[in-house]
């Protein structure tokens, strides 16, 4: 016996067929909603991460910013006192022409050497002698 296909048993299964195929498709549109709530959740988690660790960064870098500054006002004052003096230096030397013979000293490390002397020179020398003075270690050799 052989099954004959009528319409109405052809209707049948198509209802049957589509009926299981909407469940399908109304099951994958929740599981669909689902997976882009819970997407949803855990990207709004990893952007607050996110602006946490850049807020922990920004800090960091900041305060690595401002010591890097007051380095660099530190050494800028230094190298100011340092062009005033070399000025001071060179405005002396000139005011004091001790009859020509500091005229060659034109670069900063001639300024530098002569400054160095003439403190040496201002400053007062001690009576007493010490005992890294070579003076006091050597023995005085006697004027005949």
């Amino acid at each position: 016996m052989e099954k004959k296909l009528s319409y109405a048993n052809c209707h049948l299964q198509l209802n049957d067929i589509a009926r299981t195929e909407r469940k399908k498709a109304v099951q994958a549109g929740i599981d669909y909603k689902k997976a882009v709530d819970d997407y949803n959740v855990m990207r709004k988690q990893w952007e607050d991460d996110m602006n946490l660790a850049c807020l922990d960064f920004q800090e960091a870098e900041e305060e690595r910013l401002q010591e890097l500054q007051t380095i660099l006002n530190s050494y800028l004052d230094i190298a100011k006192k340092l062009r005033d003096q070399i000025h001071a230096v060179s405005k002396q030397k000139n005011d004091y022409d001790w009859g020509g013979a500091l005229n060659h000293m034109n670069s900063p490390s001639s300024i530098l050497r002569w400054y160095a002397l003439v403190c040496r020179q201002s400053q007062p020398r001690s009576t007493s002698t010490s005992l890294s003075s070579p003076r006091a270690r050597a023995p005085a050799s006697p004027r005949s």
